[in-house]
């Protein structure tokens, strides 16, 4: 709902702007045209002060924003779970977060590539056999990877909070998707 203080303003406005097209006007000429003017002029003030009313309930702005389902960054960092993680992540390069999807603690390489780590295999080339996946849905506002909503972790990788599972949502960063240094889980 439009504050009763936003209609005095808009009101004040198009008063204002009345004002400066009357003002333009040879004040002869408003003189004898004097009623059309006003109930030409007060019609349309009246349309224009009430028009900041409608237009809310019209195009439904007052609700846009209850609806959404997509995970943001700033959700993350207002986990009470990520508190600290939202701190270190605050500055880095690279910042990432989402809803877990995938964990694969150990990468296994067999002939220069990682047939259970397929997003690493692309990131990593044969290095992926020391390194972690998890593939995540990101959340609006991380940063992108290539491949998307992936992040290969060296193994042996501390995560702030727990281990990661799918369903879980994390928040993390560091200098590249190969190469993390901070990554919050949220507890079960």
């Amino acid at each position: 709902m439009v504050s009763i203080f936003s209609m005095f303003v808009n009101g004040y406005e198009y008063a204002i702007i009345f004002i400066n097209i009357f003002s333009y006007m040879k004040l002869n000429k408003f003189e004898l045209n004097k009623k059309k003017y006003l109930l030409v002029g007060g019609v349309a003030m009246i349309i224009l002060v009430f028009i900041p009313f409608y237009t809310e309930e019209i195009f439904d702005l007052e609700n846009k924003d209850k609806g959404r389902d997509q995970l943001t960054m700033e959700d993350l960092k207002n986990d009470k779970d990520l508190g600290g993680v939202a701190k270190a992540v605050g500055g880095l390069p690279w910042e990432f977060g989402g809803t877990i999807q995938f964990y694969n603690p150990v990468c296994v390489e067999v002939e220069g590539e990682c047939p259970n780590c397929p997003k690493c295999t692309s990131m990593l080339g044969p290095a992926c056999g020391g390194y972690q996946e998890i593939q995540y849905i990101p959340a609006s506002g991380s940063m992108p990877s290539v491949p998307p909503g992936t992040l290969c972790a060296p193994q042996g990788f501390t995560f702030k909070g727990g281990m990661p599972a799918p369903g879980l949502q994390l928040l993390g960063g560091g200098a590249s998707p190969q190469l993390p240094w901070v990554v919050g889980v949220t507890s079960l």
